[in-house]
């Protein structure tokens, strides 16, 4: 599988493609191949050096994307293969207008790998459905879910 990685701060010229195994996941992991992504200004401010958030060096950018579940494992009970679904971007933020500790929240896409690859490994708990049936397309029901 390919899978884009960037640092902070290394500009857009700083994105290089890598080959990597499609990932197995672990106990409570779902692997989601992903079928749209959207670039926000959020990834521009890592790649820029102006994003204020703790970024994992080497990381895979990009926060918003949906797909469907290809493989789950071990004692995953919230998502099952050829569930379509999205990731949240701050899987630990769950309500309240700002949580504790925001400024070292876990962030898909900063202190965590992205959506800009063909599969993600992602936690069973930072996933959300997506209504079936949709006949809008994965892509389109992504972009309204994020604006």
């Amino acid at each position: 599988m390919k899978s884009y990685h960037a640092n902070k701060g290394g500009g857009i010229a700083s994105l290089i493609v890598k080959e990597h195994d499609i990932p197995t996941p672990g106990p409570h992991e779902v692997v989601v191949r992903v079928r749209a992504s959207a670039l926000n200004y959020r990834d521009l401010a890592i790649v820029w050096g102006t994003y204020p958030l703790p970024i994992k060096p080497d990381g895979i950018p990009l926060a918003d994307g949906a797909g469907e579940v290809i493989a789950i494992g071990t004692d995953v009970t919230r998502a099952k293969p050829g569930d379509r679904v999205a990731a949240t971007p701050l899987p630990q933020w769950i309500d309240e207008p700002f949580f504790p500790g925001w400024d070292s929240a876990a962030q898909i896409g900063g202190s965590l790998d992205g959506l800009l690859t063909e599969y993600a490994l992602l936690h069973e708990e930072w996933l959300v459905h997506i209504p079936v049936p949709d006949t809008r397309g994965i892509g389109k029901v992504r972009k309204r879910a994020c604006g």
